[in-house]
């Protein structure tokens, strides 16, 4: 049996920081992989992220209201995409991110992880990445 390699990157953007996940070579789970700090250099960075672990798309958290419209935020996702992840040219998927973050505070208090832990800079914002990058593999499974 031969299984093909579709490995997906979850990005979950801030303004300050971007979430990232990674999935395993089936695209079946999703795991956190590390936080990186939106700057100049963040197209080099994700570009070395996609070589360096064979990624053959990128789902990118959409930040839309509960009514599922856009907000300033959706816009500045958008401009990211636009500058940063189209130039690199890789296949990507906007994918709707509501209550990921408060998903990802939730497992960080199931898990017992220590508070100080919990206040880590960016330790949500990766568990926010698996978790929307994670929703999105179990909807291509269905």
């Amino acid at each position: 049996m031969t299984y093909i390699n579709k490995k997906y990157l979850g990005l979950d953007y801030g303004s300050v920081r971007i979430g990232v996940s990674i999935s395993d070579e089936l695209g079946i789970l999703a795991r956190p992989f590390m936080v990186l700090k939106n700057s100049k250099n963040i197209k080099t960075e994700i570009e070395n992220i996609i070589l360096q672990n064979q990624i053959q798309k990128i789902i990118i958290g959409l930040p839309i209201n509960l009514q599922g419209q856009k907000s300033n935020k959706t816009l500045e996702v958008e401009k990211f995409v636009n500058d940063v992840i189209c130039k690199i040219g890789i296949d990507y998927e906007y994918w709707d991110e509501r209550f990921t973050s408060l998903q990802a505070k939730n497992i960080s208090l199931m898990i017992n992880t220590k508070k100080k832990k919990r206040q880590e800079k960016g330790l949500i914002d990766k568990y926010a990445a698996a978790i929307l990058l994670q929703t999105f593999l179990d909807s291509v499974k269905k």
